[in-house]
């Protein structure tokens, strides 16, 4: 549990990508909000940083109530990864263990400093009383003294990486930053971390950043995928091809079906105005082996097939045969 609450913008209504999901899925802004509370709400509270969550896009639809919800929340990158492993891009920024720890130091701190402010105020104004109570002030804790900023960083560093697992959190993190590291060098490797899930493992991700290089991309420097992620990343390739050749498949027949009807449309009512003898003869001109022929005595004029391969040809010696039929 990360807390009892989370961090949501005032001016999410006017976010573009909501506008966009509120579009895409036919309801107000207003209900794409409460949607978004629920689930992220939902994911602070049952994972530690919005990641490796093991439930489906099917159950994120049923659980917000609107079909659709988890595929438009992909369309505008706030979910990533497959069923059973789907991840909130950035979300321990703002929410999770780390993110709370962070803006509640950030709000110690904050006040702390406005604590000091009044306190330089009042020595100006009452110099005598505060000479007299000097003595009976205890000095501050370290916990509610400000962190210097790269202690904020190594600190926040810390937590994010001992939210991914690794146990060596410390340790690692000073290696990186003795290394050159920043608080953005070490998020970017560990979001990097977490869109590929099952990747490497805290192990993989505490030899990265301990052995950081600044000349080093967060995407580079990686050891080798385990084999159980190649084989899920090429499993997700293969339905992916499957998927584009089906499209494929559908748009050709649906041009392909464009066809069919606009044959009908324009040489129907000629084949149908034609006598079978004129029809056989017809056939007879491209039928040389004599199946569409036999097929014209089995089935008849009507048949399905008969009818489009007849159709087709007219149009490719469509102007010749509206010609010959004008003339005659």
């Amino acid at each position: 549990m990360a807390g009892d609450w989370i961090k949501m913008r005032t001016n999410l209504d006017t976010d573009p990508r909501v506008i966009e999901m509120a579009a895409s899925l036919k309801v107000s802004e207003m209900e794409i909000i409460g949607c978004l509370w629920k689930v992220w709400s939902w994911a602070d509270s049952h994972s530690i940083d919005g990641n490796a969550i093991r439930v489906t896009g099917v159950t994120l639809d049923r659980f917000t109530g609107l079909n659709g919800f988890a595929e438009a929340l992909r369309n505008v990158g706030w979910l990533e990864g497959r069923d059973n492993a789907l991840t909130f891009p950035r979300f321990a920024e703002h929410n999770g263990q780390t993110a709370k720890k962070r803006a509640e130091t950030n709000k110690r701190v904050k006040k702390h400093r406005n604590a000091k402010a009044v306190t330089s105020v009042t020595q100006n104004a009452l110099p005598e009383k505060r000479r007299e109570e000097k003595n009976k002030t205890p000095p501050p804790t370290p916990s509610e003294s400000p962190p210097q900023n790269i202690d904020q960083e190594k600190a926040a560093a810390v937590d994010l990486i001992f939210s991914l697992g690794v146990e060596q959190a410390k340790v690692c993190v000073d290696r990186a930053f003795a290394n050159g590291a920043t608080w953005d060098a070490i998020r970017a490797i560990a979001d990097h971390f977490r869109k590929n899930p099952g990747a490497w493992g805290p192990p993989g991700l505490y030899s990265r950043i301990f052995n950081f290089d600044k000349a080093i991309p967060p995407d580079r420097g990686w050891a080798k995928p385990s084999a159980a992620h190649q084989q899920a990343k090429q499993a997700e390739k293969n339905t992916r091809q499957q998927a584009e050749r089906a499209a494929k498949e559908r748009e050709k027949a649906k041009r392909g079906q464009k066809v069919i009807e606009e044959n009908e449309s324009l040489y129907g009512p000629l084949m149908d105005a034609w006598s079978d003898t004129e029809l056989r003869a017809f056939i007879r001109q491209f039928d040389k082996g004599g199946i569409l022929q036999k097929q014209l005595r089995d089935r008849g004029r009507e048949d399905a097939i008969l009818r489009q391969v007849v159709l087709a040809k007219i149009r490719t010696h469509g102007p010749e045969i509206v010609k010959e039929k004008q003339e005659a």
